[in-house]
């Protein structure tokens, strides 16, 4: 069958092109998947042509390419096998594209199609997809909020905060200051006796002290003196973790020298 043979021609041709850095050679498997498309648009072929267009040129950052193949799939073949795999990819597109509004919706539907069908590899994949909505949603102004709505709602309350803390991480690592530490201060708000708010504290206290405001950096440090009291509520419903309480009162010293340092300067 011609389709057919066309088919795995493009298919092999950029494979072998990309393996052999053979610029003409994928530009001829581009043309053999672009005639299965158009020359036989009733050939079970096609949705699989789309999909290695698609996947050529997001590796080749030819968005709006991906996007179309991409959206050939999802439109025009929604009980194929890779619609949920093409979904997913469109959502990236979109990443890419800085449209992280058109992410996060893409990013649900994904989801929203896999929930009650997850066995073996489709749980991973929801992860996945979850996981990547920590980093869509770290791109929107004060996207925590609206990230911690749907994690809640989506995947119930304490998974929901698993996220969140990989968020607060992210948000730092992207500068975002002001919105990681409103992140761990709900963090350490949400269960004020959590063994890991030794660990929240010291994220804000890194990023105050970057910030380098004096005043705030001295509310804080007196925050964190009175939050780690040794007869305090967190000193005694962590009295036998012994890491987390090592912890409080490395940060506590630390914290203390630190405006000490400051004083004598």
């Amino acid at each position: 069958r011609l389709d057919q043979l066309t088919y795995f021609l493009g298919r092999a041709s950029i494979e072998s092109g990309k393996s052999k850095a053979d610029r003409q050679l994928q530009l001829d498997g581009e043309k053999f998947l672009k005639d299965v498309v158009t020359k036989y648009q009733k050939s079970n072929f096609v949705p699989e042509a789309h999909l290695t267009l698609a996947e050529y040129y997001f590796e080749k950052d030819s968005l709006f390419y991906a996007k179309t193949n991409y959206e050939a799939i999802i439109q025009k073949f929604p009980k194929h096998g890779m619609f949920n795999y093409a979904l997913y990819k469109l959502g990236w597109v979109y990443f890419n594209l800085a449209e992280f509004e058109k992410t996060i919706e893409t990013f649900h539907k994904v989801i929203a199609a896999i929930k009650g069908k997850e066995s073996g590899g489709l749980i991973e994949f929801r992860e996945q997809a979850l996981n990547d909505l920590i980093q869509a949603y770290a791109e929107l102004d004060n996207g925590w909020r609206e990230a911690r709505e749907y994690f809640v709602r989506e995947i119930g309350e304490k998974e929901a905060y698993i996220k969140l803390d990989r968020m607060a991480a992210l948000l730092v690592s992207k500068d975002k200051d002001e919105e990681a530490i409103d992140l761990y201060k709900h963090l350490i708000g949400y269960n004020k006796a959590a063994s890991k708010v030794p660990e929240y504290y010291d994220a804000v206290m890194e990023v105050r002290r970057k910030l380098a405001d004096a005043r705030e950096i001295e509310q804080e440090i007196n925050e964190i003196v009175e939050f780690f009291d040794p007869k305090g509520s967190w000193m005694t419903a962590n009295k036998g973790n012994e890491e987390a309480n090592q912890k409080a009162n490395e940060l506590v010293a630390g914290s203390l020298a630190f405006i000490s340092t400051q004083y004598h300067k």
